[in-house]
C-alpha cells in the first residue's frame, strides 16, 4: 500500500512500483489489500496490469491513489503518445471539436482530472507547449461559455448574481475569444449579477 501512495516520489515511478506489484501479489496478497483503506483501487489496478488492460509503467487516472492529488508521472510517456500528441496539437483548431479531440487522447486522459498540468509537465518542446496553452485557454473559454449560458437561463438569484460577480475577471478575459457574440454574453451576464 505504501508503494501506491507513494509512486509519485519513488524513481522510475508507476513503472517501478508496477514491476513489484506484478511480481510479488498473489492471491493472499490480494486478498489482505481487500482489507486495507483504498484496497479496492489498489486491487483493480493490479489487477489491470496482470491483465494487460494497464500498461506496465502507467496508472488509469480513476485509480490514482488521493483523488490523483500528486498527478501521474511523466515518466512512463510512451514516444507513440507523444508522437500522437504532437501530430493532434500541429492540427489544432480552437473549437469545441479540437478541444474534445485533444481531451480524448491517451496521454491526456492518462492525467485525469489533472490532465492540463500533466500534459504540460510533460512537453519540452516550447513550440508545442504554446499551442497547449492555446488548448487549456479554449477549454477554459468553452467552460466559462457553457456556465455563462446556463446562468443566463436560470432565474435570477443573488446566489448566481455573487457566482458571476466572483467569477467576472475570468469571464472577462476569455469571453471575448468569442468575438462578438462573447462580448454580447459578458454585457448580458454584468447585466445579470447588478439586477
Amino acid at each position: 500500500m505504501n508503494l501506491y501512495r507513494n509512486a509519485h516520489a519513488i524513481d522510475g515511478g508507476w513503472g517501478a512500483v508496477n514491476r513489484v506489484f506484478i511480481a510479488e501479489t498473489d492471491s493472499a496478497v490480494m486478498d489482505e489489500i481487500s482489507k486495507l483503506h483504498c484496497g479496492e483501487n489498489l486491487q483493480r489496478h493490479i489487477s489491470n496490469l496482470k491483465g494487460g488492460r494497464t500498461k506496465a509503467d502507467s496508472i488509469d487516472a480513476s485509480l490514482l491513489p488521493y483523488d490523483g492529488a500528486f498527478g501521474a508521472s511523466t515518466a512512463g510517456v510512451g514516444a507513440s503518445e507523444m508522437g500522437e500528441l504532437k501530430s493532434a496539437l500541429e492540427n489544432f483548431e480552437p473549437s469545441a471539436q479540437g478541444v474534445e479531440r485533444i481531451k480524448s487522447l491517451a496521454i491526456v486522459r492518462r492525467f485525469g482530472a489533472r490532465w492540463a498540468a500533466g500534459v504540460r509537465r510533460a512537453l519540452k518542446d516550447e513550440r508545442l507547449a504554446e499551442i497547449w496553452r492555446n488548448v487549456v485557454r479554449a477549454d477554459k473559454a468553452l467552460t466559462l461559455w457553457a456556465r455563462g449560458s446556463e446562468i443566463l437561463s436560470s432565474t435570477r438569484s443573488d446566489l448566481l448574481a455573487a457566482e458571476i460577480q466572483a467569477d467576472m475577471p475570468e469571464y472577462e478575459t476569455y469571453l471575448p475569444m468569442f468575438g462578438k457574440d462573447g462580448l454580447e454574453m459578458l454585457n448580458r451576464l454584468r447585466q445579470f449579477s447588478t439586477l
